[in-house]
């Protein structure tokens, strides 16, 4: 039999923002992640700030870990975030 085992207590969604908007997250903002099916939304913050833009896409990886204590999410999931920007 072939299994994986793994952690999933707590996963990463890597979200994709254009460099301007990516210009303006900083390490430790906060982000709510919406995950389809779910009904409450998921708080967090920004954990990582790829430091180059994806030539083809002109769009920065900001990395986001989720908590996952239920473990109803599961890798490879789509979710769409809110970075909330500070005014």
């Amino acid at each position: 039999a072939i299994f994986e085992v793994g952690n999933y207590a707590e996963l990463f969604a890597d979200l994709y923002l254009f460099s301007t908007d990516a210009g303006k997250a900083r390490v430790g903002q906060v982000v709510t992640v919406y995950v389809p099916g779910q009904p409450q939304p998921l708080e967090s913050s920004v954990s990582f700030l790829s430091p180059v833009a994806d030539p083809l896409t002109q769009s920065r990886v900001v990395r986001v870990g989720v908590a996952n204590p239920s473990g109803s999410l599961q890798p490879g999931m789509f979710v769409t975030a809110d970075v909330v920007q500070e005014e």
